[in-house]
């Protein structure tokens, strides 16, 4: 059985490996934060998915090998230990249908850096660091404020806790029966 991490300053991604994560972008700018600061680690947390072949000789092309830890699945337990312990959580996809890592960084006060697409800044709000993730620089850029701004992680950490109070699953459910109640009373006066 694998175990946390027994590092103590590593950044986290949680999430499929695939290339609409964008896992490269994530690696390169690694790499060129990792030339400043060897102390580091990156966690890759989750399942190997399609086209992750070419990762892996990325990889060792920036020559990441013993810097980057591939735990594949894990369970709950040892992900909330991630996540708790993790400098960040960066999430650098092209796509996400709904972001729940976002979510979960907040729920277990893990700072966020996000790119800035499709529905994660919804998600995020003012709560994450937000990244174009077509630029290798502007990830570093994030990384390295991150790396040295404890004001900056306590900010995002006290954001996210706020933010996470706007997705219960109790708001959820009154919003979703609200709307409901409103469509029914809609049809029933055509």
């Amino acid at each position: 059985k694998k175990g946390p991490p027994l590092f103590k300053k590593y950044f986290l991604y949680v999430g499929t490996i695939q290339p609409r994560k964008n896992i490269a972008t994530l690696l390169k700018a690694f790499a060129r934060f990792n030339q400043e600061k060897k102390d580091y680690k990156l966690v890759i947390a989750g399942k190997k998915g399609w086209l992750y072949n070419k990762l892996f000789s990325l990889l060792k092309n920036l020559a990441l090998d013993k810097k980057v830890v591939f735990t594949g699945y894990i369970d709950d337990e040892k992900l909330i230990s991630l996540y708790r312990n993790a400098l960040a959580l960066i999430l650098p996809s092209f796509y996400e249908g709904f972001g729940l890592p976002i979510l979960e960084a907040f729920n277990y006060r893990c700072p966020v850096i996000s790119s800035f697409n499709a529905s994660l800044p919804e998600i995020g709000n003012d709560a994450c660091l937000y990244f174009n993730p077509q630029k290798v620089d502007d990830l570093l850029d994030k990384m390295n404020k991150i790396s040295v701004n404890k004001e900056l992680r306590k900010e995002l950490i006290a954001k996210g806790e706020k933010r996470l109070k706007d997705f219960s699953w109790q708001r959820s459910a009154q919003e979703t029966l609200s709307l409901l109640k409103k469509v029914g009373q809609e049809k029933k006066n055509d």
